[in-house]
């Protein structure tokens, strides 16, 4: 019989992606069954650690497979790349939240745009804060270990579309346990695809030499 370990080391992306969903959804199904009000330790349990997810399910697979997890960790503090992935990385996502917000206000949405800041030292922070703590921290599985191991199967563009599909996949429970934002009290619903979407569009062009981290985030 087949050890739980042998499989691991024998299906790795399988065996990350199943972890990588049974942690979140673990704890962000019970955050939501609990019924616990928006607080800091709902985000800490919510917002931080169930982001860890794709973290805690790489390091399980690298420690099954007896791969270094030092050199995995490594990745994200190698940020000696061409200046276009540093471009590309700050760039993309501003130009799909920037393109949301032009089409949310043509279809009437209540869009402000005073909320898009140009001010230098509050978009650095809030990059610092979202990389280390608002979505980031994620990243280390994603990009780190999932888009490395399809891409040596599969190619950059198929890796990118497969990880933008599971990746929206896993944001699922996120809609429910973030805090409301309507007057109703509510979450507005969100389809997989607006995760799924800018993604593979984020991942695909920096997959050859951007640093693990410099993608997207999660909520």
């Amino acid at each position: 019989m087949t050890s739980p370990k042998d499989w691991i080391r024998e299906h790795r992306i399988a065996a990350f992606f199943l972890l990588t969903y049974a942690i979140t959804w673990t704890i962000d199904l019970a955050v939501l069954a609990s019924g616990m009000e928006p607080s800091w330790t709902r985000w800490i349990f919510a917002g931080f650690l169930s982001a860890l997810g794709p973290v805690f399910a790489a390091a399980i697979v690298l420690r099954a497979s007896g791969d270094s997890l030092r050199e995995w960790a490594l990745q994200a503090v190698r940020w000696r790349v061409h200046p276009k992935w540093y471009v590309a990385a700050l760039g993309i996502p501003a130009t799909i939240a920037l393109g949301s917000g032009v089409v949310g206000a043509y279809f009437g949405s209540p869009v402000d745009f005073g909320n898009f800041s140009p001010d230098l030292i509050t978009l650095g922070i809030g990059v610092v804060l979202a990389t280390l703590l608002g979505g980031g921290q994620e990243e280390l599985g994603w990009r780190g270990f999932a888009q490395p191991e399809l891409q040596a199967r599969y190619g950059a563009l198929r890796a990118a579309v497969v990880i933008g599909v599971l990746w929206g996949g896993w944001h699922l429970p996120c809609s429910s346990t973030r805090p409301p934002r309507t007057p109703s009290g509510r979450s507005p619903p969100r389809p997989p695809t607006s995760s799924a979407s800018p993604a593979s569009r984020c991942c695909w062009p920096g997959s050859t030499t951007a640093p693990a981290g410099a993608c997207c985030s999660r909520c």
